[in-house]
């Protein structure tokens, strides 16, 4: 995750999927005390949405939710969904990526300019 987070330019993300909760392999509680104490976060697809593993803070899951629910946004959405600042959207949303939670994709729009969209990974 480290390697990921310092290599932004390379595209990749990592989240897990069929992570085995069996009682004598928790491996969930496992990743979650090898996080103990770091700025790492991992997600775990599940099959009504996601788990995270590490800590966040509650403003950051609020985006993170919103993300997720809507498979796609903008830092104006964002902004306009969860009754926020602009600025305090687009650097959540930047924070996120950073963290490699979710994805972002530089549009150019119709009247000029662009904007970056913030996807789910999955």
């Amino acid at each position: 995750m480290l390697w990921l987070r310092e290599n932004k330019d390379q595209g990749k993300s990592l989240y897990l999927q069929n992570l085995s909760c069996e009682e004598e392999y928790d491996h969930a509680y496992n990743i979650r005390k090898g996080l103990a104490d770091t700025d790492v976060c991992v997600l775990v697809r599940e099959e009504n949405g996601y788990q995270l593993l590490g800590e966040l803070g509650a403003k950051l899951i609020e985006v993170l939710d919103l993300v997720y629910k809507l498979k796609s946004v903008t830092a104006r959405e964002v902004s306009e969904h969860l009754d926020k600042k602009l600025n305090l959207a687009s650097t959540q949303l930047s924070d996120l990526y950073s963290m490699r939670l979710i994805e972002r994709v530089e549009e150019q729009m119709p009247e000029g300019g662009r904007q970056f969209v913030y996807k789910s990974l999955f």
